[in-house]
């Protein structure tokens, strides 16, 4: 994928606004308040790529397109039912400027997959360390001033406003740092391994199982990944190694910090209050599952909560999607995801190798398990890694596509004008 798919018709509009991506991105990590300021600059960024002519639809994103409209269509159907129709409302377009997010990314990489995928994972790394860092010298009191990235019974949360948040956030770019450290060799080895180790800690402090869970999951779909499709030799060996070495450092980074700091007492008082929490988070998600039943048309976006009549949001992605939006926006939204698992693994089958499309792929999967049980519709990087792995899908797919055709046969681009595609 190194060339472009389509040329955009100019490429120093197209660097200025790149540019502006990463720092749309790199700010992804700062969300104590909204709107954040990823918020603003992801709307203004585009609407200036549109006014320009550099946002351009391509026509082989017809189904993820045509699938985000009826999840539209069944959001602005279920905020007829909303108890609170101004609230509804603006839970609904925050919501709408997330899948917005995500037609973006899927849009600006289908004009030039390697360079934009680049720029979006250079951001975000940063975006992570910058994060993990701010939550571990907060946590730890080693900055004053910096008291204030802790919660509750002292769970880091750095610049998000949950902790539950930051961990998923940084467990995406921890296995990117690890697959660095995987294809790397010599010292260019060890700044990727360095940078893991520190988002690593950054998950580990926000006491998260469910991001345990995640990035346990993530890696190991992951090293699947790599190993269905490396070649057999050297390769294999190394990432057999490579993954042995990341588990024992990161379980014995994990031990040093549980039994030698306050991360041990924080462990041992949240072990308390699990069973409590799980017993309140479990009947939430059983009554959500109940009501969906009693409102076909959803109860309007963001009043789940109210619907239940409980204390506890629903605790759960798919639930809060089908009680909030519908069958029609719950079936859209489950289509979506398994339009994408499937065209991912036929993907991998026909020969995709980039590692980074294997970590965006791997991660989704991970956040989906995540999601299980917990809301992660407002997420901003659960909608920048579905634009990621969407937007490499419909390079793959168009190019295969070109390569099926007869050599005599015209080629059409997959946007809507029809352009060259450059050898």
């Amino acid at each position: 994928m190194s060339a472009p798919l389509v040329e955009p018709k100019d490429r120093y509009a197209f660097t200025i606004g790149l540019r502006w991506l990463w720092l749309t991105i790199f700010t992804g990590f700062f969300v104590r308040f909204e709107p954040a300021p990823y918020d603003l600059l992801i709307i203004a960024i585009t609407v200036v790529f549109a006014a320009v002519g550099l946002l351009r639809m391509p026509a082989v994103a017809s189904t993820p397109l045509l699938l985000l409209g009826t999840f539209a269509l069944a959001s602005i159907i279920a905020c007829f039912s909303a108890s609170d129709y101004s609230y509804s409302v603006l839970h609904m377009g925050v919501t709408f400027y997330l899948v917005l997010s995500l037609i973006l990314l899927m849009c600006l990489i289908c004009e030039d997959c390697e360079r934009v995928t680049k720029v979006i994972w250079s951001a975000y790394l940063a975006s992570a360390v910058c994060a993990a860092a701010l939550a571990a010298l907060g946590y730890y009191q080693l900055v004053p001033g910096l008291e204030i990235v802790t919660k509750g019974v002292g769970r880091a949360y750095g610049t998000f406003k949950d902790p539950n948040v930051l961990g998923p956030f940084l467990v995406p770019p921890t296995i990117y740092f690890f697959s660095r450290f995987e294809l790397g060799s010599g010292r260019r080895a060890l700044v990727p391994l360095a940078c893991a180790l520190i988002t690593l800690i950054g998950i580990l402090l926000t006491f998260s199982r469910a991001a345990a869970a995640n990035l346990a999951v993530t890696f190991l779909l992951y090293v699947f990944l790599r190993l269905v499709t490396a070649e057999r030799g050297s390769s294999v060996t190394r990432l057999l190694r490579c993954a042995v070495l990341a588990i024992v450092a990161g379980s014995a980074i994990v031990s040093w910090l549980v039994l030698n700091t306050d991360a041990g007492h924080t462990f041992e008082n949240k072990t308390q209050l699990l069973r409590y929490y799980d017993n309140h988070r479990f009947a939430t998600q059983e009554k959500g599952l109940e009501t969906i039943l009693s409102w076909p048309f959803g109860v309007g976006s963001g009043m789940a909560k109210d619907a239940l009549e409980m204390n506890l949001r629903t605790h759960s992605l798919y639930i809060q999607t089908f009680l909030e939006l519908g069958w029609l926006g719950g079936l859209a939204f489950i289509t979506l995801l398994g339009a994408m698992l499937v065209r991912s693994w036929a993907a991998v089958r026909r020969g995709v190798r980039d590692p980074s499309f294997f970590v965006a792929l791997a991660a989704v999967i991970g956040l989906l398990m995540n999601s299980i049980v917990i809301d992660s519709t407002h997420w901003r990087h659960f909608w920048l890694l579905l634009g990621l792995v969407w937007g490499q899908l419909l390079v793959a797919s168009y190019r295969q596509e070109v390569q099926a055709r007869p050599t005599n046969a015209g080629l059409r681009a997959p946007l809507s004008r029809q352009e060259s595609v450059p050898s």
